[in-house]
């Protein structure tokens, strides 16, 4: 998997994408619409699969869920891996729970 789409599943997960909705709340912008479609909260969820000017242009609503799911399942198989390395890593070194102050 390429770093640019970890990047976009984890940030997805964690919801902190650049969407209207969040550029809004990063005071980055001063509205939360979606520019296709001028719905008011253009959150994610829209952008993946609720915009209707979207799914004109050929993204369907089941096109999006099956998006939206492959993404889900992707971000929650990268969430077990990184939380399986940590622990592997912190359980395996050499004195668990000391902070290494040696920069």
């Amino acid at each position: 998997m390429s770093p640019s789409m970890l990047s976009f599943i984890l940030n997805s997960v964690q919801d902190t994408l650049p969407h209207p909705v969040n550029l809004r709340r990063w005071k980055l912008d001063t509205q939360a619409s979606c520019a296709l479609c001028g719905w008011k909260h253009a959150g994610f969820a829209h952008i993946l699969c609720g915009c209707k000017v979207w799914r004109q242009l050929g993204m369907s609503e089941t096109d999006g869920r099956k998006l939206t799911e492959a993404i889900s399942r992707t971000a929650i198989r990268c969430s077990h891996f990184i939380w399986i390395c940590r622990n592997t890593l912190e359980w395996t070194a050499p004195s668990h729970g000391a902070t290494n102050t040696s920069g």
